[in-house]
């Protein structure tokens, strides 16, 4: 029982906090995967996910490719190929959210003015 409570108190906190990245290892045993696990993380949250596996057969990766993973690292690994994958991923994820969140701005050619038109044309010239 005691074990019990101690894993809802900690399953509680762990709702409070959203991780930056989530490491996911394809095969997790009995029950769900770890891409079952990040469909229903990715229907619920925007963050990136990088697998971890040694699964790189071709089933496994037309499996992971819809879901848009930040990275996909291949068991054995060390700790270089590891820390490289989570700045990418994390560089990448900060990229989407920023071009997200920015204003679109009008172009040049899309613009009413006659001195961008004709700026325009003259470019293309």
């Amino acid at each position: 029982m005691r074990h019990l409570r101690q894993r809802a108190r900690c399953h509680g906190r762990d709702r409070q906090r959203k991780p930056d990245l989530l490491l996911l290892d394809i095969n997790l045993g009995d029950g769900a995967d770890g891409v079952q696990l990040a469909e229903k993380v990715k229907a619920k949250h925007r963050m990136p996910f990088i697998f971890v596996t040694s699964h790189s057969d071709k089933a496994t990766l037309e499996r992971v490719k819809p879901l848009r993973p930040a990275g996909f690292i291949i068991k054995p690994f060390d700790e270089n190929d590891l820390r490289t994958q989570i700045e990418l991923a994390l560089a990448r994820y900060a990229n989407d959210v920023e071009a997200t969140a920015a204003p679109a701005m009008p172009s040049a050619t899309t613009s009413s003015s006659p001195t961008a038109s004709s700026s325009a044309t003259r470019a293309a010239w």
